[in-house]
C-alpha cells in the first residue's frame, strides 16, 4: 500500500504534459476500482481529472498515515507519562449506575473493564456531540473524529466480552 502512495505522489509531482496517462489511470484503477471513471479518463485523455482523483486519494492516505503515526507515538508516550484527567472528566467507581449488585465481589480485571467502558462512553458522547456540530463540514474534516469514535466503540465491545 505504501508503494501505491509513493506512485501517486510521483504522478502528482510530474508535469501534466509528461504523464503517462495509461499507467497513471491504472494506478487510479488499482486504488478506487472505478472502471467507468478509468475508461472516461483514458477516452478523453483527461489529465486534470486524473490528477484531481489521485490528489483526493493521496490526501486521504496521508491523513490516515498521520493518524497511525500519531497513535504509535501516543502508545510510546502513555506508559512513560501518566495522563491525569480533571476530576469532572474522570469517572469514579463510587457511581453505582449500571453496576451489578455483586460488583464488589467481581475480580479486579472485570471491575477495570467496567470503569474503562464508563470512561469510553464519556469520550464517545463528547465525540458524538462534536460530530453533530460538524454537520456542514467536509467528510475529510470529520474523518479523524469518526475514526476515534469507531476505535472507542471497538474497545468497548472488546471489554464487554470480558464482562
Amino acid at each position: 500500500m505504501e508503494n501505491l502512495t509513493a506512485k501517486i505522489k510521483e504522478i502528482l509531482d510530474t508535469p501534466n504534459d509528461k504523464i503517462d496517462i495509461d499507467s497513471a489511470a491504472l494506478v487510479l484503477l488499482k486504488v478506487n476500482r472505478n472502471r467507468i471513471l478509468n475508461q472516461n479518463i483514458l477516452r478523453r485523455n483527461d489529465v486534470a481529472k486524473l490528477k484531481y482523483e489521485l490528489q483526493k486519494i493521496y490526501d486521504f492516505r496521508s491523513k490516515e498515515n498521520a493518524l497511525n503515526e500519531a497513535k504509535e507515538l501516543e502508545k510510546e508516550v502513555i506508559p512513560v507519562i501518566e495522563v491525569t484527567l480533571p476530576a469532572a472528566e474522570k469517572i469514579e467507581a463510587t457511581e453505582t449506575k449500571g453496576m451489578r449488585p455483586d460488583h464488589e465481589k467481581l475480580p479486579d480485571d472485570i471491575k477495570a473493564c467496567y470503569l474503562e467502558n464508563l470512561n469510553h462512553y464519556h469520550k464517545m458522547r463528547k465525540l458524538h456531540e462534536q460530530l453533530k456540530l460538524m454537520g456542514d463540514a467536509k467528510a475529510c474534516d470529520r474523518y479523524p473524529f469518526l475514526k476515534e469514535l469507531v476505535d472507542l466503540d471497538k474497545e468497548v465491545r472488546e471489554n464487554l466480552v470480558c464482562l
